[in-house]
């Protein structure tokens, strides 16, 4: 349910008493000043139906925290396990989301929450922060941030899993800079934001220094750990190489936990983790979130259903036995000396963490619009995805790809085009002019197919924006407008490009197109097919 902060004010007013969760240095506390501590467990289950979806969304996510008789269910049995925390992975922000939110905070239990979606995340091997996943971020965040039960979001979970996809990097770091200014600027509650990491060796802890280092404003407020080492009862500190971990995120300067864990490669799973970092590590370490709620076909539930009722499994019993006695390593807020997050340099690029310092801007859609409403060669706005990959296939290919450089993005050398975050309509608008630019204007370079030669186009001065301007800004659609003038579709005659040429336009490709598959892959395939490009 969309509310605005007035609305969501009130809403968080009349929920049980539950104080809000905030960041100081390396810590959670509430707000009360006393530490908190996280014992979760992953929660996504399907409804009280056993569906797929919540039928009334028209859409495939099912959201947990729309199904009010599953939320009363799975209550009891959280309480009773111990549980502060649920983390859900995905929602549908178009429902209404309050019974839930009401009977988790009436439990004492808060909600870290993932905002990307399979749709909307930084996608490793193509990284984009672009103005639709901006807007469908903050759809989310906008439906959430008012629940004072709301502890707080994750921008991303295992974008970058091995070394060579550290280019992603920068538009991770991007998304949480401009979800913690939009939080800012909206003046709503300060939710911490943050990041969950695959567990790979150094990989997660250059990560996580990445992620946290240069100014205050740009970077994560806490960093999360996906990690399953401790398998079977033979597992250790030492064995599982966990007291190594704890002396590398010593110095940090985030708040780091398990936001997964529970292997269950060598049962019973015994969630020995539970301890280590609840007990003897939890100077370090806030917590833990054990994987997961709902059994499935994986064998990892916590619970099993039976029509809408939840029924616990062993691993239950084994969870609760765990973390039952575990006296985590406490201070109050009054009593913290480390009560301001430092700000430290980036690590140096290496052959193997190569992402770079300089971050995506961030999306802006009106200046996308009003560059499109400037451009002279416009593309035609009824192409499908096809159409317009197989455009970008073409124009990108000529000269060098260099009418493609204002929507590239290469996140190892820290150069991102003007445009690269518009839609990709919009784009290849933007593209068609450029080229149109780069040719002298000539009326054979906008004779491309789809292309549109006005006779009038804008002369609007565009700038970015900033604050609550670029929230406002975002909060429309990005799709092409009709623009005044009088069009004239171009024909075009047919060449073919070089295997060179194609090559490298088709690496520019890889981030260009707005986050879509689609655009990619028929650019990708016009590319190396080697089909007709445009003669001019």
């Amino acid at each position: 349910m969309k509310l605005g902060l007035l609305a969501t004010s009130l809403l968080a007013s009349t929920a049980a008493a539950i104080n809000a969760i905030q960041v100081n240095g390396t810590k959670f506390f509430d707000s009360t000043g006393k530490q908190f501590f996280i014992k979760g467990v992953a929660y996504q289950p399907t409804d009280a139906n056993q569906t797929t979806a919540n039928t009334a969304s028209g859409a495939t996510i099912n959201d947990p925290l729309a199904d009010p008789t599953g939320c009363q269910n799975s209550v009891s049995l959280l309480q009773k396990l111990g549980v502060n925390v649920i983390r859900v992975y995905r929602v549908n922000a178009s429902l209404n989301h309050d019974s839930c939110m009401s009977t988790f905070a009436n439990a004492g239990i808060y909600v870290f929450l993932d905002l990307e979606t399979p749709e909307t995340t930084v996608i490793s091997d193509s990284p984009t922060w672009t103005v639709s996943q901006y807007q469908a971020f903050t759809q989310t965040l906008d439906a959430f941030v008012g629940y004072q039960n709301l502890g707080a979001f994750f921008i991303g979970n295992e974008n970058i899993d091995s070394f060579n996809r550290s280019e992603a990097a920068p538009f991770v770091k991007a998304a949480a800079r401009d979800m913690r200014a939009y939080i800012k600027a909206k003046g709503y509650r300060a939710v911490p934001v943050g990041y969950a990491s695959a567990d790979v060796s150094d990989l997660q802890i250059q990560l996580g220094q990445y992620l946290s280092c240069g100014p205050l404003t740009d970077g994560i407020e806490f960093y999360a750990l996906n990690t399953y080492r401790a398998c079977g009862s033979g597992a250790t500190v030492q064995t599982t190489g966990y007291d190594v971990l704890y002396q590398q995120y010593k110095n940090l300067s985030r708040p780091v936990f398990l936001s997964e864990f529970g292997c269950n490669t060598n049962p019973p799973r015994l969630f020995q983790e539970a301890q280590w970092f609840l007990g003897q590590y939890s100077d370090v370490f806030s917590g833990v979130i054990a994987y997961e709620w709902p059994q499935e076909s994986n064998d990892y539930g916590l619970v099993t259903y039976v029509g809408s009722s939840p029924s616990p499994l062993p691993d239950y019993t084994r969870l609760s036995s765990a973390w039952a006695n575990v006296t985590p390593s406490s201070t109050a807020l009054s009593n913290y000396q480390g009560a301001s997050t430092k700000s430290f340099s980036c690590p140096a690029q290496t052959s193997g963490f190569a992402a770079a310092t300089a971050l995506p801007p961030s999306p802006d859609a009106q200046y996308c619009a009003c560059a499109v409403s400037n451009a002279k060669c416009s593309a035609s706005s009824n192409l499908n995805d096809t159409a317009i990959g197989n455009a970008f296939g073409i124009v990108c290919g000529l000269n060098s790809g260099k009418a493609c450089n204002v929507i590239s993005v290469n996140g190892t050398t820290g150069t991102y085009g003007q445009y690269s975050f518009c839609s990709g309509k919009q784009q290849l608008a933007l593209v068609y002019q450029n080229y149109y630019s780069q040719q002298s204007s000539s009326t054979n370079a906008c004779g491309f197919t789809g292309a549109t030669l006005l006779a009038n186009p804008g002369s609007s001065s565009c700038t970015r924006a900033s604050g609550l301007a670029l929230a406002t800004a975002n909060s429309g659609s990005n799709t092409i407008a009709q623009q005044n003038g009088q069009g004239s579709s171009g024909s075009s005659t047919a060449r073919t490009s070089s295997s060179s040429t194609a090559k490298s336009a088709a690496m520019r490709l890889s981030g260009a197109f707005a986050g879509s598959p689609a655009y990619f892959a028929a650019g990708l395939t016009t590319f190396l097919a080697g089909v007709a490009f445009v003669a001019l």
